[in-house]
């Protein structure tokens, strides 16, 4: 009879011991999180533009840790501190699908069929874009395709992790002897219109590189970069319209795809030098129609500024071969 009381009472202080255990462990909060740990990540990402060692288009992985953004393809591996990070937005664009064959059958009108194929072979996907500041070149931008509705969830997360941004694309201004042959490409002037921020990035990103390639010669630089001197001229870009258009009505309506449903901007182009008098100024617009990523429409303009200040006699600017 003692035996049985005493191994009763010890099995329920037992009990109740490791119940309050439990119980504790679950309302203790967990202990900070290891830095080699990651905050988001998703194998499924498209780069689109801004990361100067990567092709557009390329596949690859993102990850958000605690100290850093990374993208990592077959062949690139491309890291941005959280520190330098100053703005994240996230958009959304439907994107085609389906290859070559699928094109091809979304130009087909007959008995709608043309549409069919537009509505089953396009999808939506989540636009990631961010802007940071570099200590040495300055401004950078860089956009992101991800699945669904994952652009969201990576947004919160640098917001909660990255640290508050000290400094902006900041003025243009400069007081020291200007440099020969190197022309600033200052901020994408958006008026009111509130540009999506991966159209006003890619805008910007797409000139720097254009320029780049077709500059014979010169120098391109961004807002913040640290040269040894001052721009000998600076390239003004400012959007007075815009209109996002739909893809998935071009790629299904055939040949009237064309016409419709196309991604457009107006805008003004103006070259200055470093005392501020205009070397060249025009207004021009561009459109993305037909079976294509609307995103396209910033590698249009680009293009379309770099050939004007190739024929631009006053600009001195020349043509890549």
């Amino acid at each position: 009879m003692f035996n049985f009381h005493t191994r009763f009472y010890s099995a329920t202080i037992l009990t109740v011991t490791l119940s309050s255990c439990i119980a504790l462990a679950q309302t203790v909060p967990p202990g900070p999180r290891s830095a080699s740990a990651d905050a988001w990540h998703s194998d499924s990402v498209v780069y689109v533009a801004g990361l100067d060692d990567l092709k557009p288009n390329a596949s690859g992985s993102l990850r958000i840790t605690a100290d850093e953004f990374v993208f990592t393809t077959r062949d690139a591996h491309e890291q941005i501190p959280l520190r330098q990070i100053t703005s994240v937005s996230i958009g959304d664009e439907r994107v085609a699908t389906g290859g070559t064959s699928a094109k091809i059958a979304r130009k087909i009108p007959v008995f709608g069929f043309g549409a069919a194929m537009g509505a089953v072979t396009s999808k939506n996907v989540g636009v990631l874009t961010i802007e940071y500041q570099d200590v040495h070149s300055g401004y950078h931008g860089a956009v992101f395709e991800v699945p669904g509705s994952q652009a969201e969830i990576a947004q919160q997360q640098l917001i909660a992790i990255a640290a508050s941004p000290d400094q902006e694309a900041g003025a243009t201004g400069c007081d020291k002897a200007a440099q020969s042959k190197t022309l600033l490409v200052a901020a994408i002037d958006e008026k009111d219109l509130q540009l999506p921020a991966e159209y006003r990035v890619l805008l910007y990103e797409q000139l720097v590189a254009e320029l780049r390639r077709s500059y014979i010669g010169g120098t391109v630089i961004r807002v913040g970069d640290q040269v040894a001197g001052c721009p000998a001229e600076t390239l003004h870009v400012s959007v007075s319209a815009f209109k996002k258009g739909n893809e998935q009505l071009r790629s299904s309506t055939g040949p009237i795809g064309f016409f419709v449903g196309g991604t457009s901007v107006s805008f003004s182009v103006r070259l200055v030098d470093q005392a501020g008098a205009v070397v060249f100024e025009k207004s021009l617009k561009s459109s993305k129609h037909g079976d294509s990523d609307s995103l396209g429409v910033a590698r249009d303009v680009a293009h379309s500024v770099s050939s004007r200040l190739a024929k631009s006699k006053a600009s001195g600017f020349v043509a890549a071969a």
